[in-house]
């Protein structure tokens, strides 16, 4: 495999564990029966906060518009995601050194199985507000993939619906300060992420089926970043966009070819990346904060389209509707960008400090702040028009998941979801398509 103009010889890849069962993988990451759509990574089915969702609650409480909430084991700032009729998180059990799995029934809230994916010997360091499992996890209604820190190297792994483990890979070696949170995105077939870290850095693609590396992109491993690799697609093209020290990238996801380079935002980011009127748009961070916009058709070295300084986030990430970025800070500030221009048509305090990514569906934006008060407001340019304010009570990190006119929010300690207990939901993509037994694991190294 010949690698990308920014890298040298692929590096070992060590420790993937593969069973044949994972064989019927080989279609992972396609499209699947029609249905209520799904929330199957973190951001949503385009990775970009958004859901095609109607009737979606705009009003709940802590004894109001729930219809169900659970405590879960253990404890994690990941996000939930949600396929057919299950519920997926992951969870640090015990002392923090296993790493889990959690299906839950989407109707009821009951734990359906705890699947350990990992154990690290030792404990990562990490920032106040992380926690030892923060990566959410993907789907493909096949199987779930996870993402972890476990004993100096990042940990992969497949699981499927019954919670059989089906490969696991530690394709880099890992150390950062703040701890581990790295999202995997599900595209194509493929599980790409960036490791924008201190030791072995490097933006890759795993086969979804299987677990081996497909292609690997170096990255200088002086600074550490947590931007997930965001899918920007326009007429028929995709290319995966990734930010961290100081610079942003956009990666033909086929062969891991960097199609360009630009500098910025900063040495130090977090918010995920939104995309439309043919921009991206990123945002950082530290010690730079400012908010930058470049062309997705553009070339290496590209000056930004536009910059702004006003309303720039630093962790939690933006959304793009109707010609226009929205975005809650750090500090509650909600800012409306023109996205063509980086005119800012209006911003709003909202109050409270946030660490969860907005979400949109039906023309409303959902921002959570970390106390458990979700303000719900127009996606308009216009002017800032409020909804509703919603307080669930509790500690907020994760971001919701909606799915099936229903949101589902991570606490500290529980999971609710608000809305309607009669919605329907469709079975479990992984229904039809059932690994079959297998003997001895085998041993694949690169």
């Amino acid at each position: 495999m010949s690698g990308p103009p920014e890298g040298g010889r692929l590096g070992r890849f060590v420790g993937v564990t593969i069973l044949r069962a994972h064989l019927v993988l080989a279609l992972a990451g396609r499209a699947v029966a029609a249905g209520p759509e799904d929330w199957p990574q973190w951001r949503g089915p385009r990775a970009d906060g958004t859901s095609l969702a109607t009737s979606v609650p705009t009003s709940w409480g802590r004894d109001r518009g729930l219809c169900w909430s659970v405590d879960l084991p253990g404890e994690g700032h990941s996000s939930p995601v949600v396929s057919g009729t299950s519920v997926f998180v992951t969870a640090a059990l015990g002392s923090g050194h296993e790493r889990a799995l959690l299906r839950l029934d989407a109707a009821t809230g009951k734990l359906l199985w705890t699947r350990t994916v990992a154990r690290s010997r030792d404990l990562e360091s990490l920032h106040s507000e992380n926690s030892h499992v923060s990566s959410t996890p993907a789907t493909d209604g096949r199987a779930v993939y996870t993402s972890n820190y476990e004993s100096g190297r990042a940990h992969l792994a497949a699981v499927d619906y019954e919670g059989r483990i089906l490969w696991s890979a530690t394709p880099v070696a890992y150390r950062a300060m703040h701890g581990y949170h790295h999202n995997p995105l599900l595209l194509d077939g493929q599980l790409v992420l960036s490791f924008d870290q201190l030791a072995e850095a490097a933006v890759m693609a795993l086969d979804a089926g299987t677990g081996r590396l497909r292609w690997r992109v170096p990255l200088p491993n002086d600074d550490c970043s947590n931007v997930a690799p965001f899918p920007a697609r326009a007429e028929g093209r995709t290319l995966v966009v990734t930010v961290g020290n100081d610079a942003t990238r956009a990666i033909d996801p086929r062969d891991g070819r960097v199609v360009w380079k630009a500098a910025g935002p900063t040495r130090y980011c977090v918010a995920g990346v939104a995309y439309g009127s043919g921009l991206v748009f990123v945002n950082g961070g530290y010690p730079d904060r400012r908010s930058l916009a470049f062309r997705l058709d553009g070339a290496t070295g590209q000056a930004p389209a536009w910059e702004s300084r006003r309303g720039t986030t630093y962790v939690p990430s933006p959304v793009y509707h109707g010609g226009h970025f929205f975005a809650v800070n750090d500090g509650g500030l909600a800012t409306a960008w023109d996205a063509r221009t980086g005119t800012v048509k209006w911003q709003q305090r909202l109050g409270g400090r946030h660490r969860a990514s907005l979400v949109l569906a039906q023309g409303l934006l959902y921002a959570t702040d970390d106390d458990g008060v979700t303000t719900v407001f127009q996606a308009s340019p216009a002017r800032y028009q409020e909804v509703a304010r919603n307080d669930v009570g509790e500690l907020v990190y994760a971001t919701p998941a909606i799915s099936d006119r229903r949101i589902f929010i991570r606490t500290k300690g529980r999971l609710h979801a608000v809305g309607d207990c009669a919605a329907p939901r469709t079975a479990d993509r992984s229904a039809t398509v059932r690994p079959r037994s297998s003997s001895r694991p085998r041993r694949a190294r690169r």
